[in-house]
């Protein structure tokens, strides 16, 4: 075999060589790519289930964003007992829109018990149970050892009539029936919010 035949031969597998190689670092550099992909989405995914959702408050006193009436309503609390909104009116009521699953809403109620002590003389506040039945209800209210009214409203319509699009929503009214402040979504400065909000209605 001629030294020509044998060069041939010696370069053919070096170039096989090379694009083997070439392929390798190919799939090793896309392999790595889609790691990167997938980490970074699980720590998006985690992030977006872990974070509390933002929580906005809208205030009556800036541009009067709230100044309609509430709509009045009549719900069954979970005794069985009847409650009307207009049997409240004289001081302010807060609505506290929530429901068992609902993860912030538990979170948010410390806070809001600690309102209810503070200010338990000046505002009537009732909870509105919404898209669950009286037990569900009862169990909710149970659970996060709530002293106050929970109003079952199972069929949602007042959630609907309030245009809830989402809870924990938490809506202050005027004594006169006019909405005041409210709260969509969590919001750890709840506390300070509402009750800044209450002295003002003094």
């Amino acid at each position: 075999m001629s030294k020509n035949t044998l060069s041939k031969k010696a370069k053919l597998v070096m170039h096989k060589k090379r694009n083997e190689k070439k392929k390798m670092q190919q799939k090793s550099k896309t392999f790595y790519i889609l790691l990167s992909s997938i980490i970074a989405i699980t720590i998006a995914i985690v992030i977006v289930v872990t974070l509390p959702p933002a929580g906005t408050v809208n205030s009556g006193n800036l541009g009067g964003k709230l100044s309609p009436n509430a709509k009045g309503f009549t719900l069954l609390d979970t005794e069985g007992n009847t409650h009307s909104l207009d049997d409240y009116t004289g001081k302010p009521i807060l609505l506290d829109f929530t429901a068992s699953w609902c993860k912030w809403c538990h979170v948010q109620a410390p806070e809001l018990i600690r309102l209810h002590n503070d200010y338990k003389n000046e505002i009537t506040i009732l909870s509105v149970n919404t898209g669950e039945d009286a037990m569900t209800a009862l169990s909710n209210k149970d659970s996060d050892k709530i002293p106050w009214t929970f109003l079952v409203d199972q069929n949602q319509s007042v959630m609907r009539d309030y245009e809830v699009q989402g809870i924990p929503y938490l809506i202050l009214l005027n004594p006169d029936g006019t909405k005041y402040i409210d709260q969509s979504g969590y919001n750890p400065d709840f506390y300070n919010s509402f009750s800044a909000a209450i002295k003002e209605l003094r």
